[in-house]
């Protein structure tokens, strides 16, 4: 049963206080709340924002999970100002979830939720809240669950780690990579794409559990955001100027076997703040510092836009 499977998420990219997708709900939260994120699950019925605040409202960082009964929960993260990532975990477990929530401190929290309450996940031989550390106080950029819930990958401007929640959050492994990377992980977490400049690093696990550098991929310019489709096959890289370039991934990501084939490219026109595929691969959502979001479709050609074009308020949430 894959009730916290997320379909389709919106991450904030440098500098964006919106997300893709996002509509005016009336939340009346009655302050001036800033969504760094959003995520569904896979039916649709429970949305998570991550919310911060202008710092001088010196206010706690909130997690808002909203039902579509109404319901709406509220998670305060203590002495944290900005939560800047959310990403539910794939499988539900019993009648409760999980929900991966990093802050602007470098840190990653695990919390379970059901109909009733929140809490923290509790490490089982220290009965402390479960909380990974990323390093130095940067913001968390990127969380990911892999698709049997075993793993979490985890990401800020200059580091990524990997942890095995199965063998009480042990650290797998660390990539240190250059200032302001954008990270992308496979639906298992075993590839890793991290953009550096023009120039995407594609780590694996080996047969040590290590990551390691296997191939690269070179985009026509300095990369600002980069987005991996749930099917593995498309890897989406915006870059400067307003425009999206595609690339067609090798059969199961086995760069051994297979080569990184250009596809096409997007012209946007403005600079590009998010970018997010469906979990079919063939559509992706592109947000640009308009307040537009443009839907492009895979075609014979490779992605075309089919004409729909939204427009959010600033400051609306999912």
């Amino acid at each position: 049963m894959r009730n916290g499977e997320p379909i389709e998420s919106a991450q904030r990219g440098e500098g964006s206080r919106n997300a893709i997708g996002a509509q005016d709900v009336g939340l009346g939260l009655g302050f001036p709340a800033i969504p760094n994120s959003a995520q569904f699950s896979a039916t649709g019925k429970t949305t998570a924002v991550a919310i911060g605040f202008p710092p001088a409202q010196k206010r706690t960082g909130r997690v808002l999970l909203l039902h579509e009964t109404g319901r709406q929960f509220e998670l305060a993260i203590p002495n944290v100002p900005e939560a800047t990532f959310v990403t539910f975990a794939k499988i539900a477990q019993t009648q409760t979830k999980n929900l991966a929530v990093g802050d602007n401190r470098g840190n990653v929290l695990l919390y379970t939720f059901d109909e009733t309450k929140l809490a923290n996940n509790m490490n089982p031989i220290t009965g402390d809240p479960v909380v990974l550390a990323l390093g130095p106080p940067r913001a968390v950029t990127f969380v990911q669950y892999s698709a049997d819930d075993k793993t979490l990958v985890a990401a800020d401007s200059q580091t990524v780690k990997i942890w095995d929640l199965a063998a009480n959050e042990k650290l797998l492994d660390t990539i240190k990579v250059a200032g302001n990377a954008k990270v992308a992980a496979s639906s298992d977490n075993k590839t890793i794409f991290v953009s550096s400049g023009r120039t995407v690093t594609v780590y694996q696990v080996d047969a040590t559990g290590k990551y390691a550098s296997i191939s690269t991929i070179t985009a026509e310019k300095a990369i600002d955001e980069i987005a991996l489709s749930g099917d593995n096959k498309w890897l989406a890289a915006a870059r400067n100027g307003g425009v999206v370039q595609i690339f067609q991934l090798p059969n199961n990501l086995n760069f051994q076997a297979g080569a990184v084939m250009p596809r096409n490219s997007l012209m946007i026109n403005n600079p590009i703040t998010a970018l997010a595929f469906s979990r079919d691969g063939n559509q992706l959502a592109v947000a640009d510092t308009q307040q537009n979001v443009i839907k492009f479709t895979l075609t014979a050609n490779g992605f075309e836009s089919n004409g729909q074009f939204f427009l959010w308020q600033t400051g609306a949430m999912a």
